[in-house]
């Protein structure tokens, strides 16, 4: 698939990341589709630990 591909007006790319950010909101049966066609969910970064109030 090209760069800048639309369906519907849409981003394919742009759509496809959003899934990957998005996989926790996802029913079960779109990350089966999903993943059947190699898509997995994007890796979060380690989210630094708060300071503590001083």
């Amino acid at each position: 698939m090209e760069p800048g591909t639309m369906v519907h007006g849409m981003g394919v790319g742009r759509w496809l990341e959003t899934q990957r950010q998005d996989w926790h909101l996802l029913q079960d049966g779109q990350c089966e589709r999903l993943a059947k066609l190699g898509v997995r969910p994007a890796e979060r970064p380690a989210v630094p630990a708060q300071k503590a109030a001083a």
